[in-house]
């Protein structure tokens, strides 16, 4: 940790460069750099004087908390925002990039971590939005561009058809799909926004394959990740920023784990998973033959969720585990078996059977979900945080049945602030004016201010810093020891195993494990996601 504190220290005591790029490795190329760039938005300093070089055939990752400013950083270097402070280089030249365009035209690309396509026009249409092919008579030449995209997939190894709609896919597929944009144009340098927050094990080796080609045509990599063994894997240079400033930049395959999470969070962390808090016999939601046919269907699968449980849900993408929690919160209603909740009153308890038409069911049962997509299925962009964060419980707010208590409204999202430790300047503040771990930390709060006993929680901590996982795991044990039941669906095979009191896997559509203890294991789960277990009984 002194190497660390030393480096620190003098990181801090460099003068700001201005108009020239930083000392560096001559045998190193440079591609782009930024020189004591600042940004302020009302209330937040998003970055403080940050200096740093991305050097041409390598991978320079950028790891904080969420609201650090690594997204604010790369959007400043993409067009999207302007720098207030400093200046911005490429290939050594001083330059103002005006908006994205102008960035893709100087060879910059971006895989952004909210995925935004417009999803009622084909990938084709999408992928090439703004520079579509024309015909010699100045007619869009769709057939080409089809002929085209298939090659750039074929080339990269990726599993997407030019005609489909964009509604259509996956959210993996519609990442899939934002990189194709990045890789097609050749840029020199390629900024990655948590790229693999929504991909699946096969489609994340392809993506390392991609940019360790991309790596030896000289293409300059910038890659934000929460994810250690990301950054080990593929970077080269690790730079940390906290509070918007830089802590420190280091080699990647030198500094420890540990180090970097005391970097990041400026503290020590105990266990990122808190103890296991024992379940209690109570069965408070049963599953018997759930399924939906359709497209993708989903076919008996049979569980039982007892008070105090934390219940994963694993498998591949694409193995129906959102849908799972949809059809229980009412979103995408079984069409087959049934569901019963156990519910007390004051004549003792009582099993009824349930059919959740609707989320307001859901809700008025006791049940809350927190969605995988946040952008589509989560925030409402326009809105401050306050109006998102009691739009499932207005009820609550009212004053005399009819007026709204801005008072109790406030002091419930402040309260929902310090607790889950939102970074914003005000609670008024507009949400998507926050990082998005912070946006889902709302979310999650909106979730536990219903007072539900059952949470449906899918991909919970996705694109989510270490430090802010850690507070969400905390949150969910509070919830458990206090008798609430917990489902949650996690690519994450760490956290799956570190919060699940058992496991439920599912492998296209139907069940085909449920793990409990020393059975919780990664080769287990992965084993009955890929079918070679048969399904053993709930």
């Amino acid at each position: 940790m002194d190497s660390l504190q030393e480096t620190n220290q003098n990181l801090r005591k460099q003068t700001p460069v201005e108009t020239r790029v930083p000392n560096h490795d001559p045998a190193k190329v440079s591609a782009c750099a930024t020189h004591n760039l600042s940004k302020f938005f009302p209330g937040v300093k998003a970055l403080r004087g940050v200096s740093l070089e991305f050097f041409s055939g390598r991978v320079h990752a950028l790891m904080g908390e969420n609201g650090a400013g690594k997204s604010t950083l790369l959007k400043c270097l993409f067009g999207i925002y302007q720098p207030d402070e400093g200046q911005i280089s490429i290939g050594g030249q001083i330059v103002r990039i005006q908006n994205p365009s102008h960035a893709i035209n100087m060879g910059l690309a971006m895989v952004h971590q909210e995925l935004h396509p417009i999803r009622d026009m084909t990938v084709m249409e999408n992928l090439w939005l703004g520079r579509m092919l024309k015909t010699p008579l100045g007619f869009i030449d769709k057939k080409r561009m089809i002929l085209e995209s298939r090659k750039v997939f074929e080339e990269w190894s990726m599993d997407l058809d030019p005609t489909s709609l964009v509604r259509d896919l996956s959210v993996s597929k519609i990442q899939t799909l934002e990189i194709a944009k990045a890789v097609m144009g050749k840029a020199s340098v390629i900024f990655f926004d948590e790229p693999t927050s929504s991909l699946s094990g096969k489609e994340v080796l392809n993506l390392y394959s991609l940019i360790e080609r991309l790596k030896t045509l000289g293409t300059a990599i910038v890659y934000i990740s929460h994810k250690m063994d990301e950054i080990k894997r593929l970077a080269d240079e690790l730079t940390v920023l906290r509070d918007g400033r830089v802590v420190g930049t280091y080699g990647a395959q030198t500094i420890e784990p540990h180090q970097v999470v005391t970097a990041m969070v400026g503290r020590e962390l105990s266990q990122i998973f808190p103890q296991r808090s024992p379940t209690k016999p109570t069965v408070v939601l049963q599953g018997e033959g759930l399924g939906h046919r359709g497209k993708h269907p989903l076919r008996d699968v049979t569980f039982k969720l007892h008070a105090g449980e934390v219940l994963g849900i694993g498998g591949l993408i694409g193995s129906r585990r959102s849908e799972l929690l949809q059809g229980i919160y009412g979103l995408k209603p079984f069409t087959e078996g049934c569901l019963s909740l156990k519910e007390r009153s004051e004549l003792g308890e009582k099993v009824e059977k349930v059919s959740m038409k609707a989320p307001s069911q859901a809700l008025a049962a006791g049940i809350s979900y927190l969605g995988e997509d946040r952008r589509q299925q989560g925030i409402f962009p326009n809105l401050g945080i306050i109006e998102n964060l009691v739009v499932s419980c207005q009820k609550q707010f009212l004053k005399y049945r009819i007026f709204t208590d801005d008072v109790k409204r406030l002091k419930a999202t402040t309260q929902a602030i310090a607790d889950l430790r939102i970074k914003t300047p005000t609670p008024q503040t507009l949400i998507v004016n926050l990082s998005g771990g912070n946006q889902q930390k709302v979310l999650l709060a909106r979730a536990l201010l219903t007072k539900p006993k059952i949470l449906l929680l899918d991909e919970p901590t996705r694109g989510v810093d270490v430090g802010a996982k850690h507070e969400i795991y905390e949150l969910i044990h509070q919830f458990v020891s206090n008798g609430g039941s917990v489902i949650v669906v996690s690519s994450e095979m760490p956290e799956l195993i570190g919060l699940s009191h058992r496991v439920l896997v599912l492998c296209e559509g139907r069940m085909t494990g449920l793990l409990e203890g020393d059975q919780i294991t990664e080769q287990n789960i992965i084993t009955c996601a890929t079918e070679f277990l048969s399904t053993p009984s709930p």
